[in-house]
């Protein structure tokens, strides 16, 4: 007989079992025919061959055994007694489900992100060799520059290609009106380095800045897709560009731009000291990564003796583009793999003692042991299916709430990778939950295990560590979030205006004046000014090198960063920030103002106004600056709660594309856009509304993982409760006889009731112990220190949940009638 057709027997055995009878009964007539043909009657000729034939059922179980493979059959029959078995205790098979399918769903979600943002290669050829520049000046990070991108692709001969890029916003001019388009500007061979080719088209020459290629999602928008878009041209406000290829679909993977176009001439020659590029290259076949930082290090050294005032305290490595990318994630993403992963671990735990609470009578432990095992499979290969659904739909959620520009992200998807890690996660789930049963099966006669015990200890201690960590998030997203502003955003209106880097300046500094002034003239306006960037949103024109006149900095203090804003006095006015000292500045005169932080820091006791400051980096000659007043600090970072030496320059003696106009007025937002449009129609406005909605987007990301992280720690402590429960309701069940005797001997049920809830709460106290040990790590990964608050409100809650949890199996020992208990024993 073949192999298949035994293991067709074995999964289905009934069609084969039909064959038998009816073969054994043909065998049957004819023995009982010739048993007639020697005188017996009929019916003694059918007992004669029952008889000689033996007993049917051991017949057909030889036979069927001959023709299948019996431990797959034995898999079939305790297979079907498991699912059985599950069909008949609805609520937990329900409460399973349910718990695994949520709990694989948002672990599958979790996994998606972090495989699409840092597991999983790039989405371009030859992933491990795309490179990226990462340069420091004095050992501050720094931006890249068209000018040294070009002295390291003209040296370094282990790069194949090199290029460079920034993003920004992009006028058009269409039918409907000003359309902003999100642009990738690039100098060198971008596209090549990343290996991608024009699905239409051709790429730019080394020499043209008129060109763009487009989008390969805004092709077909715009422009239904159709080849006749090649020659048309692009109308911008500074000219058109005319349109010579069409990019892939696939470079929309690591971000989507709607527009590449190449860097115009005049950027290209922006002095070395700006940095605002990023710089990427890719390794020729047959070299390393070491080998080329070694090359990257002597060319880098050459270029500071041949540019010694640009290129001063300039140092520069190559790393993985990938890292570069997803620096940022890595985190938030990694903390909250953890997190989903432990609450799963919970689950799991949970479902495995609930599980373990039945008893099976009558069979060996090696069939009890595989019962278990089987029927923790069959529970979870339905809850892994669910899981990956919910998995799609979490991912499709999580998704909608990160930055829509976050690079990756539209690389992330459930794919097959996704898919083996959810079968993973299913059958690691099935062992986990069917295991701790089989173990104490295997233990039937031998000293009760303490695993129960051990697994609360250890979910309180995990779910002390989740605890503490959410609550050391909200806690500091509170307290940022309560510190003094510094200035007053009630009534203040926002427009945020972005031009493209190579505006020219003179028209630039025209339209600040003239939005500014325009909207001073709409009725109600009280005041307005101009801000590089509005508070909380972090970043500045960094500085690294400051110089008072009359006065002898140490170097090292002179090079420690502070904060440079571009302002006009408006600014100050407009969000009514106090003026500890001196006045406002004379927007036409080379005068600054400098906050609280920067006078304690670099003047002490001595009044600043009046003294001169300069602001040049080290190489080049001071440009002399009057302090004209000191300001209160204004909060510049979401959660950070340090206060930062700033200072403040007329916007007119600054280069600087991407501003901010404040109005204080007691009107409506609609005249003042009105007014602010008609200064230029054109004109990019990324944000036009009230200063306090906009502010309110500092604090999205935190919060958003302060909630996730809160949201699966109080999922955590529930499962926990439920854990304590079960382990406590199990105690006194076991401890049933001993209550009884205790009772009839003179016990208290209120002593029963005392004993029961130390047990619970003892286990929850050395689980606490160990959680708070655990919480130190888990504050250094966060760069925050533990908080005391925090760890009291965290173990206060713990405490609270595990006496609630205690206190229905305790309140149950003390209610029991010794009389009922000893007879029945």
């Amino acid at each position: 007989m073949s192999i298949w057709s035994r293991i067709r027997q074995s999964i289905l055995p009934n069609r084969k079992s039909s064959d038998i009878d009816e073969e054994l009964a043909l065998h049957l007539e004819l023995r009982s025919e010739e048993l007639e043909k020697q005188g017996l009657t009929k019916e003694q000729a059918r007992r004669e061959a029952a008889k000689m034939f033996g007993p049917r059922a051991r017949i057909v179980e030889e036979t069927r055994e001959a023709h299948s493979l019996q431990w797959l059959d034995n898999w079939r029959r305790d297979s079907a007694y498991s699912i059985r078995g599950l069909l008949r205790r609805p609520a937990f098979l329900t409460t399973g489900l349910a718990t695994l399918a949520l709990g694989i769903g948002v672990n599958v979600a979790i996994f998606s992100l972090l495989d699409g943002l840092l597991l999983k290669p790039l989405p371009v050829p030859d992933a491990d060799r795309l490179m990226a520049f990462v340069e420091t000046r004095n050992g501050d990070p720094t931006g890249g520059n068209p000018l040294r991108l070009k002295d390291y692709a003209d040296a370094m001969r282990s790069l194949a290609t090199t290029g460079g890029f920034y993003s920004e916003g992009m006028v058009v001019r269409t039918a409907e009106g000003a359309q902003s388009l999100r642009t990738l500007r690039t100098v060198g061979d971008v596209a090549t380095t990343l290996g991608y080719r024009p699905v239409l088209g051709r790429l730019p020459g080394p020499t043209e800045d008129n060109v763009a290629l487009l989008g390969h999602r805004y092709w077909e928008q715009a422009y239904g897709a159709s080849r006749d878009v090649l020659g048309k041209t692009l109308r911008t406000p500074s000219g058109t560009i005319e349109i010579i290829g069409v990019m892939p679909p696939e470079a929309a993977l690591i971000e989507e731009y709607e527009v590449w176009t190449p860097m115009t001439q005049e950027m290209q020659k922006t002095p070395r000291t700006a940095g605002f590029l990023q710089m990427i290259g890719r390794l020729k076949p047959a070299v390393d990564l070491a080998r080329a930082n070694a090359e990257l290090a002597t060319v880098n050294a050459a270029m500071r003796a041949a540019h010694p005032e640009e290129d001063k305290g300039l140092t520069a490595r190559l790393t993985p583009f990938q890292n570069v990318l997803t620096t940022e994630a890595s985190r938030p993403v990694l903390l909250l793999a953890g997190v989903v992963f432990t609450v799963l671990l919970i689950a799991c735990a949970n479902l495995a003692r609930e599980a373990a609470i039945r008893l099976a009578i009558g069979a060996s432990r090696g069939d009890l042991i595989r019962l278990y095992l089987l029927e923790s499979v069959w529970l979870a290969i339905p809850g892994g299916a669910l899981g990956l659904l919910a998995g799609a739909w979490s991912l499709a959620y999580l998704k909608s709430l990160l930055p829509a520009n976050l690079p990756l992200l539209n690389a992330v998807a459930i794919d097959g990778r996704v898919a083996l890690f959810a079968l993973g996660l299913t059958l690691f789930c099935a062992l986990a939950i069917g295991l701790l049963p089989a173990w104490q099966v295997a233990r039937l006669k031998q000293k009760p295990s303490p695993l129960r015990s051990l697994l609360v200890v250890a979910q309180v201690a995990v779910s002390m560590v989740l605890l503490m960590t959410a609550g050391l998030l909200v806690h500091s997203l509170l307290d940022a979030k309560k510190r003094p502003l510094g200035f007053n955003q009630d009534h203040v209106l926002a427009l945020q205006f972005a031009f493209t880097w190579d505006t020219d300046n003179a028209k630039l500094q025209q339209f600040y004046h003239d939005v500014e002034q325009a909207v001073r003239d709409v009725p109600g306006v009280r005041s307005a000014g101009l801000i590089d960037r509005l508070p909380l949103e972090g970043g500045s024109q960094g500085r690294g090198y400051l110089r008072i006149r009359g006065r002898n900095l140490e170097e090292s203090l002179a090079r420690q960063s502070y904060g440079y804003r571009a302002m006009t006095k408006g600014y100050i006015t407009a969000l009514r920030v106090p003026i500890l000292r001196g006045g406002l500045p004379d927007d036409k005169q080379p005068q600054t103002l400098i906050n609280e932080t920067f006078a304690k820091k670099y003047f002490g006791d001595t009044d600043p106004v009046g003294q001169q400051v300069s602001f040049s980096d080290a190489n080049r000659e001071p440009a002399w600056y009057t302090i004209a007043g000191v300001v209160a600090n204004v909060a510049q970072n979401g959660v950070e709660n340090g206060t930062f030496s700033e200072v403040f320059v007329p916007i007119s003696r600054t280069f600087w594309p991407h501003a901010a106009l404040v109005v204080n007025t007691e009107g409506d937002a609609a005249p003042v856009i009105a007014a602010a449009r008609r200064v230029d129609p054109f004109a990019v406005i990324r944000y036009a509304g009230p200063l306090e909605s906009r502010l309110a987007t500092a604090w999205s990301e935190p919060q958003l993982i302060a909630t996730l992280l809160g949201g699966f720690a109080l999922a955590a402590l529930a499962l926990v409760c439920v854990g304590i429960y079960g382990m406590l309701a199990g105690f006194v069940r076991g401890r049933t006889r001993e209550f009884g005797i205790r009772l009839a001997l003179g016990a208290t049920p209120v002593s029963l009731t005392q004993l029961s809830l130390n047990h619970g709460l003892r286990l929850t106290a050395i689980g606490l112990g160990l959680g708070l040990a655990g919480t130190w790590p888990v504050a250094r990964f966060l760069d925050k220190s533990p908080d005391p608050v925090a760890l009291a409100v965290a173990a206060a809650l713990m405490m609270l949940a595990a006496g609630v949890a205690c206190y229905g199996p305790a309140r149950r020992a003390a209610k029991l009638d010794p009389a009922l208990v000893l007879r029945h024993d």
